[in-house]
Parts: structure tokens; sequence; C-alpha cells
């Protein structure tokens, strides 16, 4: 019962999870099954995310009675409950559970102790919610000194903290504590340059710590998490330098800003998918065998597919247990084989792991304008906020460039949905404006502002998030029209006016640019059916999926066009599957997907590619990311 509470509790069904734990109550009284302490602290964390104050409150003040002073949990039942009441917007409340327990926490937890670091960077928090600002920075030093074993006594406090090396124990609690302080000092900063230099110091420091632990990850679930607080950080790291960049007046310190926002942002766009793209072509590269490589690609699969197993059966009403038990244990062996494989690689090819931690290298603007050909634009966006920025980089100029500010991620939605879903309930000539008008406000805000220093018409997109999902060749330079009719063929598109190619980072860009395939032999062209009739002996899961599949009856004339102008081969229907796409793929070709795709923003590497479905327990037609990289 009590397993059962915890699967609905860790679905989100808090409501479900809450009746589990009080059907519990009783039976726990007689049966001392478990320390009552952890049902209470269950019931009342259900309470909270119910937003149950008086209730949620009530049961968290229990737990933390019945717990022993000295025992392991204390840390965490505090800091769990503190933070309630800093949500429910009682600091002072929060502070007083948290100055209570302290001296049992700092008496148990002695010196460089994990739960005493973790204790003392909520407490920092704590404090800065009440404005106390100079005990909270105080709370720092001393989590800085208890990691480096030193007393900094009379130090200045905004000094970055020297770390002679990197403990991988204490890994989250420093880049946890190193962000904080940073947090901290932007707070108190507010338009003190100095101090926002401090800040953005501080932050550059906690990116280093977050690279140098990330370098040292074997398995996929902590290379995510670990990319997640790089990005966290990062985004912070470009807010300050952007503020301090428009703060500057000298030249080379604008320089020096324009720089650190530049790499921050296309670091950030070095995703987990380009690190598996770049990581195969090394591996490659240093000479590993394709028997190794093909060994361990088998078991990174087979991992994946349980992760989306037990995720899926998790999230089913009857979740069975004892399969996801089953899943769980084979999970846990195949990802300590995964990480035994890694290791025995580093070993065997030198090379390898040498190549594996230099590929991610920043680059300065005069190596990029070194590298692009003339007449090459680079158009590199970042979007923080409701803000776009644009770095333009060429052979004769290298600019940080903010449009006016406007209401692009809803001008991007509605564009996206005249290419994808056109209304059907409005008359052709309103839709035709309302699409001249959106293609030119976003040409005007993504390319107009950058326009006047460009050197030639080949322009290398760079997008970030919304963007990389509208294509820039149908923005139009013009909304003046003259025709009588109508019509979308004679609008002034912009593949008309600029060669346009597409980069997903900088490093990919610099990456593609050093691995340039031979010329490939021509085209193989896939366009699948989605129609229902046939694919009744799919999967569930498969058929859950292609049930939002509708037909693309354009598809196929678009593949045969393609073709028929480059040469090469269209799969159509039946014939384009999954099966034929594995069997072809390696063979010099350039490949045309004309369909469907399924994306998991949750977790991208189980994004689909959506063929003909095909009665084959192998191929189901739905071609995760993860296979193909």
């Amino acid at each position: 019962q009590m397993v059962k509470a915890d699967i609905l509790y860790n679905k989100g069904e808090y409501q479900q999870a809450l009746h589990s734990y009080l059907s519990l109550l009783n039976l726990y009284k007689s049966a001392q099954l478990l320390p009552q302490e952890e049902l209470f602290y269950s019931i009342g964390r259900c309470y909270m995310n119910l937003n149950n104050y008086d209730s949620a409150n009530y049961w968290l003040q229990r737990s933390i009675t019945l717990l022993s002073r000295r025992s392991a949990m204390l840390v965490n039942y505090c800091c769990v409950y503190s933070n309630f009441l800093l949500n429910a917007g009682k600091p002072l409340e929060a502070l007083s559970v948290l100055e209570r327990n302290y001296p049992y926490v700092r008496k148990y937890f002695r010196g460089k102790n994990q739960r005493l670091i973790f204790f003392l960077n909520h407490r920092a928090k704590v404090l800065e919610k009440l404005d106390k600002y100079h005990e909270s920075l105080a709370t720092y030093s001393q989590i800085f000194e208890l990691i480096t074993n030193s007393t900094s006594g009379t130090a200045d406090p905004f000094l970055v903290p020297h770390l002679k090396q990197p403990d991988f124990e204490l890994a989250n609690e420093i880049v946890e504590a190193m962000e904080g302080k940073a947090d901290l000092i932007s707070k108190m900063a507010r338009d003190n340059r100095s101090l926002l230099q401090s800040g953005l110091q501080h932050y550059l420091k906690a990116a280093a710590l977050v690279e140098i632990y990330r370098k040292n990850m074997r398995l996929e679930m902590d290379k995510i998490l670990y990319n997640e607080f790089n990005t966290r950080i990062s985004e912070k790291i470009f807010r300050l330098a952007i503020k301090l960049w428009q703060m500057s007046e000298s030249p080379q310190l604008k320089d020096y800003y324009f720089q650190i926002a530049f790499n921050i942002s296309n670091t950030l766009k070095a995703n987990v998918l380009t690190e598996n793209i770049v990581e195969n072509s090394l591996k490659q590269l240093a000479g590993i065998p394709d028997s190794v490589l093909s060994k361990e690609k088998i078991l990174m699969q087979d991992i994946l597919v349980l992760q989306n197993t037990i995720r899926d059966e998790y999230r089913q009403a009857n979740p069975n247990l004892t399969l996801i038990r089953n899943w769980q244990t084979l999970l846990v062996s195949n990802l300590k084989t995964l990480q035994e494989m890694e290791s025995a690689m580093e070993v065997a090819y030198p090379l390898y792991r040498e190549l594996k931690y230099q590929h991610r290298r920043t680059f300065t603007a005069k190596e990029l304008q070194a590298r692009l050909k003339h007449g090459e634009n680079l158009i590199s966006y970042h979007w923080q906020g409701k803000q776009i920025y644009l770095f333009l980089i060429n052979k004769e100029t290298a600019r940080l460039i903010q449009p006016a500010d406007t209401n692009l991620l809803q001008q991007v939605e509605e564009f996206r949905k005249k290419l994808t879903n056109p209304s059907l309930e409005k008359n052709y000539t309103e839709e035709f404006r309302e699409y001249k008008h959106l293609a030119f406000q976003l040409y005007q805000t993504l390319i107009v502002s950058a326009s006047p220093y460009f050197c030639g018409n080949r322009l290398i997109i760079v997008p970030d998030r919304q963007l990389n999902y509208i294509p820039f060749e149908a923005l139009i330079s013009d909304t003046f029209y003259r025709a009588p009719i109508p019509d979308y063929g004679l609008l002034p598109y912009l593949i008309y006016r600029y060669n346009i190619r597409y980069a997903y980072s900088v490093h990919l860009y610099d990456f593609q640019q050093r691995n340039i395939s031979p010329v490939a032999k021509g085209i193989w062209a896939f366009a699948p059916t989605y129609a229902w009739h046939g694919q009744e002996k799919t999967s569930k899961r498969s058929s859950i999926y292609r049930s939002q599949l509708a037909p693309l009856p354009g598809a196929l004339e678009e593949a045969r066009e393609v073709v028929s102008t480059i040469g090469g081969r269209v799969f159509k229907g039946k014939y384009a599957t999954e099966s034929q796409f594995k069997k072809h793929t390696r063979q010099g070709y350039i490949l045309h997907l004309a369909m469907h795709t399924l994306v998991d923003d949750e977790n991208p590497m189980y994004s689909k590619l959506a063929f003909t479905a095909e009665n084959d327990s192998l191929n189901d037609g739905l071609l995760n990311a993860f296979e193909i990289y």
C-alpha cells in the first residue's frame, strides 16, 4: 500500500496518494511497520502540493517533532518544511524551523559533510528572502570554508572562492552554493558595476564547475541533469553579460562582454543531441572498432527503451509493479555495463578521451570570421524572456543587435499555424492577408535590423527555441502586392533574395565544416502513408501515437518532384518503412523525409520519425532520435 501511494505521489496524483497514505494511519499505529514520522511527512507533502496550508503545516510539523534529532532524515525534513513555509509567504517561520534545528545539524553532521552543506545552502536562501543579505553572504562564506577546510577570516566576501580541486562527492552542493552566492551578489548589485562583475565571475565559476563534473558523468541521465544545471546558470551569465555590455563605454570591455554572451548563447545550443553526434564521430576518429561501437549502441538503445517502458507503465491507471521492478533491475544492470564499457574505451583508446573533452571549445569572433567565407553572414539568435538578441558575424563585422521589443513569441506561433494548420473558417483572401502580415513582421524583426551589415547574400541561421520551428525562406521582404487575385506563389520570399542554410549551434557548424561529406549520389525520398487500414496488428503504444497522424496528401508529390529534379528513388506507401530507412541510410544518398515527426519536449531523444507501419517487433515504423544518434 505504501509503494502504491508513493507511485501515485511520483505521478503527481496527490489526492489519490493522500487517500492511500491516510488509509495507512491505523495500520501504522497497530503494526508499527515503519516510523510514523515518515508517514506524517508523506501526508504533509501531499497537502503541500494540494495547496492546503493548514493541513500541510500540521502534518509536516508532527513529522519533525517525532523525528530523532540524530536522524539522517532531519536535514531533509527541515528543509522541505522550511521551503513550504517560505512558499506560503512565511519566511520568518521558515527561518525559525532552520534555526531551532541548526545546533543539532551542526553537532551531528560536522565538517565537510554533504547534509550540513545542503542545510546551509537552504539557510542562505531563506536569509536572502528576508533581505538579510550580509547574513546570507556570511553563510555562503561558511559553506566554502567547510569545502576548502580553511578560514577566510577578513577576506573579501565578494571574491570568487578558490577551490583547489573538484570534489565529486559534493558536486551538487558546490554548484548550488556558487550559483546561490552569484544570485545573491547580483541581487545586491542593482546597477553597481563592480558587484555585477563579481556576480558574473561567480556564475562563470559555477559554469566551469558544472563542465568539470559533467565531463566525468558516464550515464545519459546524469549528463541530462548537468545540462539542466548548465542551461540555468548560462542564462544568468548571458543576462549579466548583456547588462554589462550595455553599461560599458570602453571598446575593450564591450568586446569582452560580447564574447562572453556569444559563447554562452552557443554553448546553450550545444545540447544533448549535439553531444551525441560529436561523441559518436570522435569514437570513430579515435579508431574504436565498429564491433565495439555497435555493441555500445545496442546497449544504449536497450537502456532508453527500458526507461521509456518504465515511464509509460508508471503512467497507466494500474501500473504492474512486478514488471516495473523487473525492468528496473535489468536497467540498473545495463547502466552498470554501459559505464564499464565507457571506462574501458577511455583506457584502451586514450585519443578518444583526449578528443572527447576538447571538442566543446569556445570561439572568438575573430576565429569565426576567419572560418567564414566571403559573402557568408552567420546570424546566431538568442531568445531570453520576451527579448531576442542577434549576433551577426561576417568577414567585416561582429555585432550584437537588439531589435525593438515585439510580441515575437505570439507571432512565431501564429506563423507556424499558418504553415501547418491554415484556418478553414476564414476566406482565402483574409488568410492570405494575415500570412503576408506575419511573414513581413518576422522579417523585420529577425532580418532587417542586421541586413545593413551583411556582406553578401549567404545566410547561416543559428536559430533558438521556437525559431527552430519556422523556415526563414518563407518570410517575405515586402507586403506590396499587385496581382488582383491572392497567389502565394507571387510573394517576395526570402528564398529569392538569400541563400539560406542552418546550423543548430556554432559548435555543430564548426564540426560540420571540418567533416564535410563527399558529394551525394542523389536523393532517396520517403513518403509514408498514415491510412489506418492494415495497421491493426501494430502495438498498443504505436497505435496511440499513430492516432495523432493525419494523412499528408502532398508528401508523395513533393518526393517525386525532388527526385525528378536531382535524381534518385522514391520510397512510397508500404515501402516507406523504418526497416527500409535503416537499410539505406549509409549508402551515400541525401535523404528527403516527407513525413510526420512526433516531438517529445520532455525527453527529446524519444522524438520520433513516423514511417509507414509494419508488422515487425523491432521496427514498428516509429524511429526514435536515440536510434539514429
